[in-house]
């Protein structure tokens, strides 16, 4: 099937976002994408691939990792928290292919949320999203049963073939 340039969005350039929690104040790097044909028509005309449970606290994060993923023919489910993250795991068990959890999340850290949908399904693969300055231990990523680490900023075409390469793992 010939890729038309139409059919993904581009990216036009960063912007910085000051993020808050209560320990800290940070800027996300933030991919702004672009298309000449708007999302939800990309995505019409894509075959669905795969379910994709994205759990993000940061909103403008959140929504253009789902564009980007929907974009290329995904079906995305968001949470905004981790323990609604983890519910809509458990009421969908089987349906979700894949799941994004990022490190900084609202009253629970994404390495708790990983272990807890571990826990739930061990087949399904856990892509860990993390800040540029967020160092992680390496046991505690394979106690909580991470399989993937991709840092921030994202890079649309790396984002991109991490996802296929950890559903092609689920898959396998």
């Amino acid at each position: 099937m010939d890729k038309k340039p139409s059919d993904f969005p581009r990216i036009t350039h960063f912007k910085q976002a000051p993020s808050r929690n209560k320990d800290h104040t940070f800027e996300s790097h933030i991919l702004t994408a672009e298309s000449d044909v708007p999302m939800k028509e990309v995505a019409k005309r894509r075959k669905k691939e795969a379910t994709i449970l994205v759990i993000v606290y940061e909103p403008i994060v959140r929504d253009i990792l789902a564009r980007i993923l929907a974009a290329k023919g995904y079906e995305v489910v968001t949470s905004s928290f981790g323990l609604d993250g983890i519910r809509k795991f458990e009421k969908g068990k089987g349906k979700f292919d894949l799941v994004m959890i990022d490190t900084l999340l609202h009253r629970m850290s994404g390495l708790h949320v990983a272990k807890k949908i571990k826990r739930i399904s061990q087949k399904t693969p856990i892509i860990l999203i993390k800040g540029w300055d967020k160092q992680l231990d390496i046991k505690e990523l394979k106690d909580s049963g991470v399989d993937f680490l991709i840092s921030k900023p994202f890079y649309m075409d790396k984002t991109l073939h991490l996802v296929e390469n950890a559903i092609e793992m689920e898959a396998g």
